[in-house]
């Protein structure tokens, strides 16, 4: 504003404006304005003008930037993705200022609670605005299912990461960045059950899935129920109770390899088969096992049966075609003089027998034959027999003297001279202390005078009762007749309660004795005096009766050579033999005495019929 006064040149007018200098501020902005201005000279004449004033805010001063956002948002993820989706300015609650613009510091949040910060940007500046953002899935898993035959035997092994349930489906989610979790696929309802009543079976089953934010899915998975391991088909072994066999011919055992079926009463199981843990069975009962393995499971199974095996198999038995029997020089016939061998299918014990228990022949009999029958007995009472002929002769005369002994017979009949050759008389030495019955039997009697006497028969070579303090001593010796001579097979010596019975044998070994009628029995002693024996080579052995204890220095020796048998006191003395009896004579006389002590018997043929074995003496043979 400008002002001019003719008057006052030196002096220029006052410029004002009307009602005060005016002020405008952000509400003037863009409205025009009129302005009075007064202009007053020295003489206080005024003028005045208007004008109009444009109010304008070109520093922007009165439009600053300011951010505004919602306090909290909740935005779902995006199709298929575990992240939501924000535009730049999706947050903005009304922000204010001069051209703005927006920027997000993460348009991709993920699932979840999370703080997002938004930037304004204006022409007076910047500011930024916070917003709780929530972002949910509500996207469903896809879930698919896959039928699966299912063994009800099985065990099934799906892996340290798998499951039953995982096996059946599958699932995915789009926030699953590694698989499902182990529990995400279950089964509706619970996980099912099958047995062997849903063999054969097709089962739906209904699956369903779960993420973690809840949303489910299901499908449908078929399941075939099998039995593949035959669990449904458990192998059950099932056995008779009891069976009997006859053993096999020639056998004492039966195989029965080829009889396993008669041992199964309805096994069962799945392609089953059998055997048994032992098919030799022995004669006798015995629990026998029968083995069944099947396909099953339990894939195999026993059970017994008990199983007798009978020995119905005769014995083996061969006799010899003949004998003959010598009347006064014959014992009773034994087996062994009838069977000459036998045997049996089983090895156990048989028994060899004459049909009678007795046989013997008497004058009566000479000239005569008799059928005398062998049996053999098998331990399980199977027999065998064979008939052999006995011929009975009379050779020694014996039945023209029987019931005259100690007379001789009528007529002739061989004197000691005739069977000897003439010696010292058995009154005339004194006694040796020793005497022996040996072999081809020869006898010594205590004078040392010897003789000889051929018969089969049982002898009483010594006897004492008061022998050791009254236990007794007897000696008897058994021979055995083959042609025209015979020789000693046994010996027989009781000490006491105990009796010591000695056999030759083709072979000494094994030894051939019983004691106390036990065949090779516990040999230590005989009437309290200690027995030693002693082999000497494959054909010799002796037995050694020491007597010492009672007798210093005295013995009963017994060798056994081959068939041959010998008896033989060594150093015997008057105290210990002085009061025996029997076919070796006196002690002290060295006399050849009968039974009644005072007869001397010179026919040494009679002298043997006098001393044989006869009933009322002490038994001692088995």
């Amino acid at each position: 504003v400008s002002a001019y006064d003719t008057c006052d040149i030196y002096s220029p007018a006052t410029i004002s404006v009307d009602g005060g200098m005016p002020t405008f501020g952000c509400a003037h902005v863009g409205t025009p304005q009129t302005v009075t201005m007064i202009a007053t000279d020295a003489s206080g004449n005024t003028a005045s003008c208007t004008l109009t004033v444009t109010v304008s805010d070109d520093t922007y001063s009165c439009s600053p930037t300011v951010a505004s956002c919602v306090s909290a948002k909740t935005i779902e993820t995006s199709q298929g993705s575990c992240y939501g989706s924000l535009t730049e300015d999706e947050l903005n609650d009304g922000s204010t200022g001069l051209h703005l613009s927006f920027m997000q510091a993460n348009t991709a949040p993920y699932l979840g609670t999370q703080t997002i910060t938004t930037e304004v940007y204006g022409s007076a500046g910047s500011d930024h605005c916070e917003t709780s953002l929530t972002v949910i899935d509500v996207e469903p898993p896809t879930i698919t299912c896959h039928d699966y035959n299912y063994d009800v035997g099985g065990t099934a092994y799906f892996g340290a990461y798998t499951s039953f349930a995982s096996t059946l489906a599958s699932a995915y989610d789009n926030c699953w960045l590694y698989g499902p979790p182990a529990d995400a696929v279950d089964f509706q309802g619970g996980e099912p059950t099958f047995g062997c009543a849903d063999v054969g079976t097709v089962q739906p089953v209904t699956m369903t899935v779960t993420d973690d934010s809840g949303n489910t899915a299901t499908c449908d998975s078929q399941i075939t129920v099998s039995d593949d391991m035959y669990s449904c088909k458990p192998t059950v072994a099932s056995c008779v109770s009891s069976l009997t066999y006859d053993a096999d011919p020639g056998s004492c055992s039966k195989d029965l390899t080829n009889f396993v079926n008669d041992f199964d009463n309805g096994s069962t199981g799945e392609s089953i088969s059998k055997m048994l843990t032992n098919s030799w069975p022995y004669v006798g009962t015995e629990s026998l096992t029968l083995e069944v393995t099947g396909y099953g499971s339990p894939y195999m199974d026993q059970c017994t049966t008990e199983v007798t095996i009978v020995d119905t198999e005769a014995p083996y038995i061969s006799c010899v075609s003949d004998i003959t029997y010598y009347v006064g020089m014959s014992a009773p016939l034994e087996y062994w003089d009838i069977i000459s061998s036998w045997g049996d299918n089983c090895c156990g014990d048989v028994t060899t027998t004459l049909q009678a228990n007795d046989v013997s022949f008497g004058c009566s009999d000479i000239d005569t034959t008799h059928t005398v029958t062998g049996v053999v007995t098998d331990g399980s009472g199977n027999t065998a027999t064979c008939d052999v002929p006995v011929t009975v002769l009379d050779t020694t005369g014996c039945c023209a003297v029987i019931g005259t002994v100690p007379s001789p017979p009528p007529g002739p009949s061989p004197t000691r001279d005739e069977v000897n050759p003439p010696g010292p008389s058995p009154t005339g030495p004194s006694p040796t202390g020793s005497t022996q019955s040996n072999g081809d039997p020869h006898f010594t009697t205590w004078t040392n005078e010897h003789f000889e006497f051929h018969g089969q028969c049982d002898l009483v070579m010594m006897s004492d009762p008061s022998f050791a303090d009254d236990i007794g001593l007897d000696v008897h010796l058994r021979t055995k007749l083959v042609r025209f001579w015979s020789y000693i097979k046994t010996a027989a010596i009781r000490i006491g309660n105990d009796i010591l019975e000695i056999e030759g044998w083709s072979d000494a070994n094994p030894a051939r004795y019983w004691i106390n009628y036990e065949y090779q029995g516990e040999l230590n002693e005989i009437g309290g005096f200690p027995v030693t024996t002693t082999p000497r080579g494959g054909k010799e052995r002796k037995y050694t009766i020491d007597l010492g204890s009672k007798y210093p220095g005295q013995f009963i020796l017994v060798k056994v050579f081959k068939e041959f048998v010998s008896v033989k006191v060594m150093n015997g003395s008057e105290e210990a033999f002085g009061k025996t009896v029997g076919i070796v004579g006196d002690f002290k006389t060295g006399k050849t005495l009968a039974r009644d002590g005072v007869t001397v018997i010179d026919h040494f043929a009679e002298l043997g019929n006098e001393w044989q074995v006869l009933p009322s003496d002490n038994k001692l043979f088995h």
